[in-house]
């Protein structure tokens, strides 16, 4: 017996008939530090002088304990590492789309250039963009891959995950799970009161990104003012078009603003 399923974005799926109800279903737990917005969520944050990925944890600790759940993010780090190494080393044409794949001469091209780096800062936003590049072509091709929250915009996480092991002295797997869990929390941010789907509002996949990567940035020193600054604020970026530039998100709205002081993340 076969059954056809769609996915129909926003992490909705039904079947070919629309006859099993909806898959997906708002859980009825309550939690302990329930938000609405981003407002809200940084008011929890003060009164109980906790940071966002603290405050998400407690939350997710209503459906499983401490350890299942930091098993479950390092699965999906995991993934995304599978993905950007697949992407780096797969070469020739994509299937179906009969267009070369760039991430691996990219990767070798980097590789070679090592020294570059040291004469230029902006080389490290070269590595930034292709680890995108390589979970971009993996999508393209049906590779395994997270979704994060949309395939269309799946290379974006990654990327700056892949920049913080490679390029933060200080990074750790403690930090990944504390990156996760705020992205968990700005996701839900924009789920509940814009949209993440590409099947409602395709530029809206990449827009949050561009709002949660500086935010999440500083997670690991950085200290970027997270939802009130320009242009990191999230009603800037729900506009932006699907493939605008990691490399200008990034320059732009992280480097910049470095030393602003955000301390409750």
């Amino acid at each position: 017996m076969a059954r056809i399923y769609y996915s129909v974005g926003g992490g909705f799926v039904v079947n070919e008939n629309k006859t099993d109800g909806p898959v997906i279903t708002e859980s009825k737990k309550e939690l302990p530090f329930p938000f609405e917005s981003g407002e809200e969520l940084l008011s929890i944050c003060a009164t109980q002088k906790a940071s966002i990925s603290e405050l998400m944890l407690q939350n997710e600790k209503v459906w499983r304990d401490e350890s299942e759940i930091r098993r479950m993010m390092i699965e999906i780090w995991d993934a995304m590492q599978a993905c950007v190494t697949r992407g780096c080393n797969s070469e020739g044409l994509m299937p179906g789309l009969k267009v070369k794949r760039r991430a691996a001469r990219m990767h070798q091209q980097l590789v070679g250039q090592a020294e570059a780096a040291l004469r230029d800062p902006l080389t490290i936003m070269d590595w930034v963009n292709l680890y995108a590049l390589a979970v971009n072509e993996e999508n393209a091709v049906g590779g395994r891959m997270v979704t994060a929250p949309t395939n269309g915009a799946a290379g974006i996480i990654p990327a700056v995950l892949h920049y913080y092991k490679r390029f933060c002295s200080s990074a750790s797997e403690d930090g990944v799970v504390r990156f996760l869990l705020t992205a968990g929390a700005i996701g839900l941010l924009f789920k509940r009161n814009a949209s993440i789907s590409g099947a409602e509002v395709c530029f809206r996949e990449r827009g949050w990104h561009q709002t949660f990567s500086p935010i999440v940035v500083s997670v690991f020193g950085f200290g970027v003012s997270m939802m009130t600054t320009p242009p990191c604020e999230p009603r800037r970026q729900t506009g932006l078009k699907c493939r605008f530039p990691l490399i200008l998100s990034l320059a732009r709205s992280v480097w910049p603003q470095h030393m602003a002081k955000c301390a409750l993340i």
